[in-house]
């Protein structure tokens, strides 16, 4: 009597066992790389939005500085003033100049695979009340960009296309 009831409480085969373990192997090499190439791009997405973050908050500073000068003056400094804040911007990074003192700094490795770009032939955003101040300051890795965008009303915005496209 007791070997009816074990009839019916069967386990799995090892068969079997090694048949379901390899389709899971197989689904998951096939779906592994893909799940791990968009949290890739996800991650390098995020990080580029916060260096552009990072850029636009320079930017705003280096106008807030300008317009402490200018209350503290009542005039703004000419262009070539040591006074006039700026940012140079070079291809691995940017600083944020006052006279001889870098305000702030940021550079990228090679390994980061950062390029910097600068719609401005001079390099070098600048706060002065007698010039259009337009810029677009591209930052790309892996084939994904993020620009900061400065308007001629001194506006700093951040956007996934160039402006113009």
């Amino acid at each position: 009597m007791g070997d009816m009831k074990d009839r019916g409480q069967r386990g799995f085969f090892l068969l079997e066992l090694v048949i379901l373990v390899g389709i899971m192997a197989a689904a998951g090499a096939y779906f592994l790389p893909r799940v791990m190439s968009s949290v890739g791009d996800r991650l390098n997405t995020f990080w580029l939005e916060q260096e552009a973050q990072l850029l636009a908050e320079d930017v705003r500073y280096m106008e807030h500085l300008a317009m402490n000068y200018r209350r503290v003056n009542s005039t703004f400094p000419s262009a070539a003033s040591e006074a006039l804040p700026y940012i140079s911007i070079r291809q691995s990074g940017y600083r944020l100049i006052q006279g001889s003192k870098t305000l702030r700094s940021r550079e990228f490795t090679a390994a980061e695979g950062v390029t910097v770009t600068c719609s401005r032939t001079s390099n070098r955003l600048e706060y002065d009340a007698n010039s259009a101040n337009t810029a677009t300051v591209g930052l790309t890795r892996k084939g994904i960009s993020r620009y900061v965008i400065v308007d001629r009303e001194g506006r700093v915005r951040i956007s996934q296309s160039k402006p113009g496209s």
